[in-house]
């Protein structure tokens, strides 16, 4: 009744709703249609995503944009009021609209500064679109294509190869690039210096996260993982495990050899004079904690998973009463329920139904993922930004205003999550 809010959640329906009166908002989130909408009046934003239809479809007044992506007829709708453009790409007929790929021609458009400038996808070209700095960028191989499209500095980048999707918004300086063929990835993602970098090829991953001079590095060879935080230099320099090779990695005077696949065993890690020993191949698991820079690393080898996504009764949590924290294990249930009170964040997480639910009054975000239906949908007042991952499709959409952003990836069962304020 403080914060005026009302949430209800109900297992059997798969649904949750959220409305608060201080934001005027209404969040509904059913499993059996599998939708998200959020509605917020503040800046007037209406968000629907359907994984029957496969559809995004996210309108803001604000911005004066449409954007509409669906898969079943592979098409990129974009309107945006403050540019006065339409845009709108087919794979199914292969039309660049305002040009059309029948006639196979090309089409310039000139008004004052504002040039169109398309090239037909029959020969899979180019497509350019600029009005003063609002750029539209489309490549299509194919079903392969690369749309890029910038309002001021704002950018939306899509890339997909068949049914892998990418999905690019970017405000500000803020980016989001993913690159996939087949199932090998690239993501990077930055604002200002904060950075999220992951490539698998095949089942060999490396996670890589950056918050300021922060880092993670997660590097997986077949089943075998090694997990790599260094705070004194920040640096992570990842080597393909494809070749199954070695991994050396050098900050100043401070080297690590760590990592050799035909052995499996050493893992150095130095931060400044504190040294963590972490790989173990008899019981195949990582968990380093330092308390001087108070973190919290879980690595499992037998479901192979990083935490906050833990396996069945598998799993390790570690939290610090230096931020003031209560932390709470069941393996019965298998639930971790984290509640702060410093950030006043509650956290609760459930391998049965396979959800997580996170919410703070801090920064007034409400975050559910569902292992089900592979969704992640967060949603954060404070920010105003939506963003849904559903692996079955296998789609990334973020949504960034300001520093605060959100990235799952999802494949299959081998799941990374991080989430930073």
């Amino acid at each position: 009744t403080e914060l005026r809010r009302v949430f209800l959640y109900t297992t059997e329906l798969g649904e949750v709703f959220l409305y608060t009166t201080a934001f005027r908002r209404v969040f509904l989130y059913t499993t059996e249609l599998r939708r998200v909408f959020p509605y917020t009046t503040e800046l007037r934003r209406v968000f629907l995503y359907t994984t029957e239809l496969r559809r995004v479809f996210l309108y803001t007044t604000a911005f004066r944009r449409v954007f509409l992506y669906t898969t079943a007829f592979r098409r990129v709708f974009l309107y945006t009021t403050a540019s006065r453009r339409v845009f709108l790409y087919t794979t199914a007929s292969r039309r660049v609209f305002p040009y059309t790929t029948a006639s196979r021609r090309v089409f310039p458009y000139t008004t004052a500064s504002r040039r169109v400038f398309p090239y037909t996808t029959a020969s899979r070209r180019v497509f350019p679109y600029t009005t003063a700095f609002r750029r539209v960028f489309l490549y299509t191989t194919e079903l392969r294509r690369v749309f890029p499209y910038t309002t001021e500095l704002r950018r939306v980048f899509p890339y997909t190869t068949e049914l892998r999707r990418v999905f690019l918004y970017t405000t500000a300086f803020r980016r989001v690039f993913l690159y996939t063929t087949a199932f090998r990835r690239v993501f990077p993602y930055t604002t200002a210096s904060r950075r999220v970098f992951l490539y698998t090829t095949e089942l060999r991953r490396v996670f890589l996260y950056t918050t300021a001079s922060r880092r993670v590095f997660l590097y997986t060879t077949e089943l075998r993982r090694v997990f790599l935080y260094t705070t004194a230099f920040r640096r992570v320099f990842p080597y393909t495990t494809a070749s199954r090779r070695v991994f050396p990695y050098t900050t100043a005077s401070r080297r690590v050899f760590p990592y050799t696949t035909a052995s499996r065993r050493v893992f150095p890690y130095t931060t400044a004079s504190r040294r963590v020993f972490p790989y173990t191949t008899a019981s195949r698991r990582v968990f380093p904690y330092t308390t001087a820079s108070r973190r919290v690393f879980l690595y499992t080898t037998a479901f192979r998973r990083v935490f906050p996504y833990t396996t069945a009764s598998r799993r390790v949590f570690l939290y610090t009463t230096a931020s003031r924290r209560v932390f709470l294990y069941t393996t019965e249930l298998r639930r971790v329920f984290l509640y702060t009170t410093a950030f006043r964040r509650v956290f609760l997480y459930t391998t049965e139904l396979r959800r997580v639910f996170l919410y703070t009054t801090a920064f007034r975000r409400v975050f559910l993922y569902t292992t089900a239906f592979r969704r992640v949908f967060p949603y954060t007042t404070a920010s105003r930004r939506v963003f849904l991952y559903t692996t079955a499709f296998r789609r990334v959409f973020p949504y960034t205003t300001a520093s605060r952003r959100v990235f799952p990836y999802t494949t299959a069962f081998r799941r990374v999550f991080p989430y930073t304020t």
